[in-house]
């Protein structure tokens, strides 16, 4: 009999699914690539905050184009693939799907806060359309607006861990 035990636990060979565990590994998965890509979309902003210290120095307004313009094309290509992470992630997950759409939310308003920075340099800046205090309050309050935009980003992205 004892024998007869062993013999069939050892050919017992049937795989249980555990759906909770795969779910949350999936989960945690799709969670790494997103917060992967949150940092190479903020990667992109900390390039254009270099492109803005450079044009404020040498007001080369061409090269300043060209870079945002490859700055910006990266910065698309990762919300897309954040956004294809997201729709992945909501079956599984909807609760964390919700605060990645608030960190959406946010971002959006951050870019807002980049492209008028944009223009605050583009625009006025360097066609000298603008007076220096006038330059230097707009830009103070457009760093506030991003670094409160920012810290909300972060806070929720601390959340997630």
């Amino acid at each position: 009999m004892f024998l007869m035990v062993i013999i069939y636990v050892r050919l017992d060979f049937s795989i249980s699914k555990d759906e909770i565990g795969e779910s949350r590994l999936r989960v945690s998965g799709i969670l790494d690539k997103l917060l992967n890509y949150l940092d190479k979309r903020g990667a992109t902003y900390a390039g254009l905050d270099d492109q803005f210290a450079k044009v404020k120095t040498n007001k080369d307004v061409n090269s300043f184009n060209s870079a945002a313009k490859n700055i910006n094309q990266e910065y698309k290509n990762v919300s897309g693939l954040i956004g294809d992470l997201v729709a992945k992630l909501k079956p599984d997950a909807p609760e964390v799907s919700e605060k990645i759409g608030e960190i959406q939310k946010l971002d959006k308003t951050l870019k807002e806060i980049y492209n008028q920075k944009q223009a605050l340099y583009v625009d006025k800046l360097i066609p000298g359309k603008i007076s220096r205090g006038a330059f230097v309050d707009a830009e103070t309050t457009l760093n506030k607006k991003k670094d409160e935009t920012v810290d909300k980003i972060n806070s929720i992205i601390k959340n997630l861990h």
